[in-house]
């Protein structure tokens, strides 16, 4: 199982955090997703046990994905294995969260949010053209968040392609904004603008 052996893959290994951002979006939150202009914040699950690899073991996995009370609702799938994709990330299991932000995409994949955590697991995980294929992926399918124009602009200096990562932090500054998370995101593209010598 794909899950089982990311985890048996991270577990001990030390991570070179390569993420844009070391800060988790999810929280709890009752009620449906926002609309597309917020990241949607969902009930993660039960707590991971502390001998785990918190938050997304194969228990929690198969919590997502058979402890729902409609098991049919592959909407609500994808959230909770979005949602665990990005608590990997913010714990430090970039390739366990690939798999899991995968999983939601073969669920929903005409979900930008999915697309867009892919991408973040992606580069966390040290594979940015594979992340920059999943951004571009999220802003076709009509994603407009600050973090994916943040980490498109990590991209292009890292390439060394400096007006393209520009127009990137310039485009993280315009979308809205709809939590903490995308602030943020709005702060570090800030930030790098200056250290390049230019107006945001």
């Amino acid at each position: 199982m794909a899950v089982k052996w990311a985890v048996a893959a991270f577990v001990g290994c030390q991570l070179i955090w390569s993420a844009c951002l070391a800060q988790s979006p999810f929280q709890e939150a009752p009620g449906p997703a926002p609309a597309k202009a917020a990241r949607p914040h969902h009930n993660p699950g039960p707590p991971a046990a502390p001998d785990t690899v918190p938050p997304a073991t194969a228990e929690r996995v198969d919590w997502c994905l058979n402890s729902k009370a409609n098991p049919a609702d592959t909407k609500a799938r994808a959230n909770c294995l979005n949602d665990q994709a990005m608590g990997a990330i913010d714990e430090g299991h970039p390739g366990l969260a690939v798999d899991l932000a995968d999983q939601a995409v073969r669920l929903e994949p005409n979900d930008p949010y999915h697309s867009d955590t892919r991408g973040e697991a992606y580069l966390a995980f040290g594979k940015p053209d594979e992340a920059m294929a999943d951004f571009d992926r999220t802003i076709a399918l009509g994603g407009n968040f600050p973090i994916t124009y943040f980490c498109r602009g990590k991209i292009f200096e890292a390439r060394g392609e400096r007006d393209k990562a520009i127009a990137e932090y310039r485009r993280s500054l315009g979308a809205p904004a709809a939590d903490d998370f995308e602030q943020n995101a709005q702060k570090q593209a800030r930030s790098r603008l200056q250290a390049l010598g230019v107006r945001p």
